[in-house]
């Protein structure tokens, strides 16, 4: 066990902190302790009535950003149900690339309703579960701490600023976007991160993603 799920309570009730005990932790032993200890942990929840994430859909209609590596996830998931498809595909079919100056924004498509484009809706299952991406992986509406929180966002800003680099060094702007509001993009804003080249989250290592303070935290 390369990365411990803490259960931990805090002011607002049951939730979890984390530490990394070996220092090549990869993204998917976070993962998989994460996923294990939803399945497993008692929770304080505090969005609806149910007490495991199992038959509720409510994250199902949010903004879920995506990162590289997430489009390869995809690829796989899609792979399943009989599509073999191109990522550059995969990114104008299934995500939304939203354009507003100089900002750019990948997430998960939605239906008309705001539901997410894999959510079977009459029972409240992913039809690429198992190949969903990191933010529904990583999102409990329970409490965690502060470290945990911080690891999370830093993954997933990293891995979606290297997916944006990817699209445009790979799909014609004219092509890219599904929504633009007076874009003035600049390629070279966007720089290499540790998930540049990596195509599955054992690829990844937690201490490459950290910053320093945020590594000793970690480990701790």
């Amino acid at each position: 066990m390369s990365v411990k799920i803490i259960a931990k309570n805090f002011s607002t009730g049951a939730g979890y902190d984390l530490q990394v005990l070996e220092t090549g932790a990869s993204l998917r032993d976070y993962l998989e302790a994460l996923n294990n200890f939803i399945l497993e942990g008692q929770l304080t929840r505090s969005r609806g009535t149910q007490s495991q994430c199992a038959g509720c859909d409510l994250c199902c209609h949010e903004r879920i950003p995506l990162t590289l590596v997430d489009i390869y996830q995809l690829k796989r998931g899609l792979a399943e149900l009989g599509q073999d498809l191109a990522l550059a595909d995969i990114i104008k079919r299934y995500t939304n690339v939203k354009a507003e100056g100089s900002v750019i924004d990948i997430t998960l498509g939605q239906t008309e309703l705001g539901e997410c484009l894999f959510l079977e809706t009459e029972n409240k299952k992913c039809t690429i579960y198992n190949h969903r991406p990191l933010v529904c992986q990583t999102y409990i509406c329970a409490p965690l701490s502060q470290r945990a929180e911080r690891l999370r966002e830093t993954i997933v800003n990293l891995g979606e600023d290297q997916l944006v680099k990817w699209c445009l060094q790979n799909i014609p702007e004219a092509e890219l976007y599904h929504e633009a509001w007076e874009p003035e993009v600049n390629p070279a804003d966007w720089i290499d991160t540790p998930f540049q080249g990596k195509e599955d989250y054992d690829e990844v290592l937690i201490k490459e993603i950290c910053p320093p303070r945020l590594w000793q935290a970690l480990l701790r």
